[in-house]
């Protein structure tokens, strides 16, 4: 979906999750992607490189979320975002929010922050 039609939504919920090319602690490279839940629409895709977070995988999916933040930021309104448990993304979102909602569903754990304290 174009940037330009997203600006209309009044609310954007972001469904966002990383994937590396490889499993365990020898991935090269992570793509983290953002999707609007109500459209279904991809609104962001980030391909982080190990290189570029010292040589640390674990490091690639919480770059990832903070580039694609970035790369909306001021032009569309995230109101929620719902991602998987990782841990630097979890502490990362506690430092630039103060809502967090914790919810448990069959053994996972769904974690939905307000994002309207992001200022770009």
């Amino acid at each position: 979906m174009c940037l330009e039609l997203l600006k209309n939504l009044l609310l954007l919920y972001c469904l966002g999750d990383g994937r590396n090319d490889s499993p365990g602690h020898s991935a090269q490279y992570c793509s983290y992607t953002l999707m609007d839940c109500h459209s279904g629409s991809i609104v962001s895709t980030v391909v982080v490189d190990k290189r570029e977070v010292n040589l640390k995988s674990l490091n690639m999916e919480k770059l990832g979320l903070q580039r694609s933040l970035t790369l909306l930021a001021g032009t569309v309104n995230v109101t929620e975002l719902v991602t998987d448990a990782h841990t630097q993304i979890a502490a990362f979102l506690r430092k630039i929010c103060h809502v967090l909602r914790v919810k448990r569903e069959n053994n996972y754990f769904t974690f939905s922050w307000s994002m309207c304290c992001i200022q770009p």
